[in-house]
């Protein structure tokens, strides 16, 4: 099987970006950090919604597996596990492109990119991962495949795998998602948590861990109830909270140190020779719209999962 090497295909030279938009939303894809989504707006808003404030935030794919302390690498004095991101490391080196294209309409990016080890020093994985970025409506889609050719065929077994991680602006702080008995039914009631950061924990999100969503969707919002919503259709639960003090909330910009994190998780094991493939949407636009569309995006992936396992 071909290992990799250091060569990367390289689009334009000025081409930092790809931007795609449509009528409701648009997004920012970075070429000189992996594809990753440097940018998320309303059309029209000139807000981004996106935090870029260290190559650990973003909006990217991020994987888990062992050996715990991989190649002695390390963060917050933790030995580090073998964990490719999409962005860049903790040292400020990125992710490599290998190819990158726009749709010919526009409204489209397909990508290919070979993610880096965060915990490391310019550490590059060996393995590669191919995205495919639409707009649909409110949504941003993400069609994401890791294909892993690891030089280590230990099984790990399952870690929590990062389906994508999410990180906005300072100014959307308010976690808010749906815990009761009629989900997708455009039921107000929803639950809002206080999102935090303690840096006592070895995990320090807070509130972390989130099991009680109905709905498939978690979202963080502006005191006008204008955000971000996080659908994932490999999620098993959430994790999320917010850093940079309970005074930093309601402000901040793309490169200020305040910001709010959302993560879809699911428990898996990821084979040395693995394809692991799943799908996610970045919804924006005010609550109910944000929870109705990831209702929407949640059932045609159920009838589309139903379909191609029927038995013919």
């Amino acid at each position: 099987m071909v290992r990799w090497s250091s060569a990367v295909l390289c689009v334009a030279a000025d081409a930092a970006t790809l931007v795609i938009e449509n009528a409701q939303v648009g997004a920012e894809i970075d070429l000189d950090h992996g594809c990753s989504i440097s940018g998320a707006w309303a059309t029209g808003s000139g807000v981004n919604l996106v935090n870029t404030a260290d190559l650990g935030r973003y909006i990217q794919v991020s994987y888990y597996s062992g050996p715990s302390g991989f190649q002695g690498c390390t963060w917050r004095g933790q030995d580090w596990a073998w964990n490719p991101i999409g962005a860049g490391d903790q040292f400020g080196n990125p992710a490599q492109v290998i190819s990158a294209e726009k749709s010919g309409d526009g409204t489209s990016v397909t990508c290919s990119m070979r993610p880096i080890q965060w915990g490391c020093n310019n550490v590059l994985c060996d393995c590669t991962v191919d995205l495919v970025y639409r707009l649909d409506g409110n949504a941003i889609v993400a069609n994401v495949a890791l294909n892993n050719d690891r030089i280590d065929h230990t099984d790990y077994g399952p870690h929590d795998q990062e389906l994508p991680a999410v990180y906005t602006n300072g100014g959307f702080y308010r976690l808010v998602g749906y815990t009761g008995a009629s989900p997708c039914s455009g039921d107000p009631n929803v639950q809002e948590w206080n999102a935090g950061w303690d840096d006592s924990l070895s995990f320090p999100w807070v509130p972390g861990r989130l099991d009680v969503l109905t709905e498939p969707v978690l979202t963080l919002l502006a005191p006008n109830d204008f955000g971000l919503g996080v659908y994932s259709s490999a999620m098993e639960h959430f994790i999320a909270g917010f850093a940079g003090g309970e005074g930093a909330k309601g402000s901040g910009g793309t490169k200020d140190g305040q910001t709010g994190y959302i993560a879809p998780v699911a428990s898996r094991a990821l084979g040395y020779n693995e394809r692991f493939e799943y799908t996610y949407a970045i919804v924006l636009g005010n609550l109910p719209d944000i929870r109705a569309k990831a209702c929407q995006l949640a059932a045609a992936h159920a009838r589309a999962s139903n379909s191609s396992s029927a038995v013919i």
